[in-house]
C-alpha cells in the first residue's frame, strides 16, 4: 500500500475578515471552492481518500461539500454508496473522514478534488470548513515476479 499525500495542502474557507481568523461574514451569503493541485491515479489500483475536518456554519444551511473535477470546470459531487452527496457541518472538533473509496471514474486518471464551502446570509458560528491532512491511499498494479511458460 502506498500513500499519496497532498504536502501542504491546507484549506480555510471563509468569507475574509481580516481582523477574525477562521471566522466569516454570518450575514452575507457566500459559495467558495479550494481546489487541490492536479492528482494522479494513473498506475495505482483502489484509490482512498481521507482527511481531517471541522465545520460549523449555521444549522442546516451552512455547510462544506466534496467534489472532483477533471478539468477544474466541469464539477461532480463525491457521493456515498446511497447517491447522497458528502457535506460536513455541525462539527465543532477535528473530525476524520475515515477511508472512503474515490469513484471508478478517478481511477487511472488525473483529477482535481474540491472542497466546497456553502453559507447563507442568517447566521451562524465560526468556524466555517478547515480542511487538513489530505491524504490519497493507493495500492500500485502487482509487478510480475517470476517468469510465465504459458501463453
Amino acid at each position: 500500500m502506498e500513500v499519496l499525500v497532498l504536502h501542504s495542502v491546507r484549506f480555510t474557507l471563509q468569507t475574509i475578515q481580516p481582523s477574525k481568523p477562521l471566522d466569516y461574514s454570518i450575514d452575507q451569503a457566500s459559495d467558495a471552492v479550494a481546489i487541490t493541485p492536479l492528482i494522479t491515479t494513473i498506475g495505482y489500483t483502489n484509490p482512498t481518500l481521507s482527511f481531517l475536518y471541522k465545520s460549523v456554519g449555521g444549522t442546516d444551511l451552512d455547510y462544506g461539500s466534496l467534489m472532483y473535477s477533471f478539468n477544474n470546470n466541469t464539477i461532480t459531487y463525491l457521493t456515498d454508496g446511497s447517491g447522497n452527496k458528502y457535506t460536513y457541518q455541525n462539527q465543532p472538533t477535528s473530525t476524520n473522514t475515515g477511508s472512503m473509496v474515490l469513484p471508478e471514474a478517478l481511477q487511472q486518471t488525473f483529477f482535481s478534488l474540491g472542497f466546497r464551502w456553502i453559507n447563507n446570509n442568517t447566521g451562524g458560528v465560526t468556524p466555517p470548513f478547515l480542511i487538513d491532512n489530505i491524504s490519497i491511499t493507493v495500492l500500485p498494479y502487482p509487478i510480475e515476479t517470476g517468469v510465465s511458460i504459458t501463453y
